[in-house]
């Protein structure tokens, strides 16, 4: 498999650029660390190079716990979260233990394309179930066939889900936990969205009503990478039950060197700041206000954004007076004609493009100078 990680190939492309596109596909702003928190990680730059101790990790687990208590009011113990050092990791220490060669697992169009590449490098047999615009984009799992439900080993979902920005319903989750009770599917769940749901309390699937966790069949990652700008600083975890969380603990002790202090201990501070969370939650709400009124002014129909970051919208017929068949052409009229970045995401039936909420002003302004002559 030769295709390369689209949002790396995107981020060379913006470098080569330096800096005379909008970007919109990336976002060059980032929200500014607490003054306490930066304060402390440059007084301490010494712990980059110490590995965390028993102690951090048990505080980091502690904070997890507290975490998922106060923002989902899910009641999960310290023995039912592994810290990982980054979601990408998360993702292959979860496909390492859970996922045989030659089982089926279901990903979803549009979606985040790291799961489903490392499962195919992981010889699992992939299928693609579209999400459907018209039934907020909620997965089709009725496309699945008998024998593929037979095989099928993993449900792996994003909810809130990039890059459509939509929120699991009720009417949705008992599906999927219905459809998992069945085939004897594991869900595993990328909820690095969860906290930046603006519609409703934030948003996963780890637990019911009651507040407790849906069983073993449930494997979820979590990480604040999305609301602190830490970079390699930045750490994330799983949860699930006791004893796939020691598989997966196990399993790390042999593929990764140990999180830093530094890492750790940063990230157990962004993992209590809940007062922090609500401001930088308030902050994306204002931008994607702001991004959304833009697109309407412009000429394109942004989908509801409920969570995330990101707006998503419906390739229109034409950009810029030049008829376009398929998202990547959008978005390759849009960088040559107009010098605007976006992610193009082209799926059976449907073309859309993703318009990041992390605009420097300054990218707005050459979008609005754009304005008249985008959509023609």
């Amino acid at each position: 498999m030769s295709t390369r990680y689209p949002f790396a190939v995107i981020k060379e492309k913006l470098h080569a650029q330096r800096g005379s596109v909008a970007d919109f596909a990336i976002g060059g702003r980032r929200i500014p660390l607490a003054d306490e928190l930066d304060q402390w990680i440059h007084a301490n730059p010494g712990l980059a190079l110490k590995a965390a101790s028993p102690d951090d990790m048990a505080s980091f687990r502690e904070a997890a716990a507290n975490y998922l208590r106060v923002e989902y009011k899910a009641r999960v113990t310290e023995d039912q979260i592994v810290p990982v050092p980054s979601g990408r990791v998360g993702m292959s220490a979860f496909i390492a233990c859970l996922l045989a060669p030659g089982e089926a697992v279901v990903v979803t169009e549009p979606g985040y394309p790291a799961f489903a590449r490392m499962a195919s490098h992981r010889h699992a047999d992939v299928l693609q179930v579209m999400l459907d615009p018209e039934k907020g984009f909620a997965p089709d799992l009725d496309s699945l066939s008998d024998a593929e439900r037979q095989r099928l080993r993993v449900i792996a979902l994003n909810y809130p889900n990039n890059p459509t920005g939509a929120v699991i319903s009720a009417e949705t989750r008992a599906v999927i936990h219905a459809a998992s009770a069945h085939t004897g599917a594991v869900i595993f769940n990328d909820a690095v969205y969860g906290p930046l749901t603006y519609e409703e309390n934030s948003s996963c699937l780890l637990t019911n009503a009651s507040g407790q966790m849906q069983g073993d069949d449930l494997v979820e990652l979590h990480s604040l990478t999305k609301l602190y700008p830490l970079g390699p600083q930045s750490g994330s975890f799983l949860v699930g039950s006791a004893g796939s969380m020691r598989d997966i603990a196990t399993y790390s002790e042999f593929a990764w060197a140990p999180m830093s202090a530094l890492q750790v201990r940063a990230t157990s501070w962004c993992l209590a700041d809940r007062d922090g969370r609500q401001k930088i939650r308030n902050f994306y709400r204002q931008q994607l206000a702001e991004l959304r009124d833009v697109l309407v002014r412009l000429g394109f129909e942004p989908y509801p954004t409920p969570s995330g970051i990101y707006a998503l919208c419906r390739v229109p017929e034409s950009i810029g007076g030049s008829r376009v068949a398929s998202a990547a052409e959008a978005a390759t009229v849009l960088m040559e004609k107009f010098s605007v970045a976006v992610v193009p995401f082209d799926v059976a039936g449907y073309s859309y493009l993703r318009f990041c909420s992390m605009f420097l002003p300054e990218d707005m302004q050459r979008l609005l100078a754009k304005a008249k002559n985008i959509i023609a």
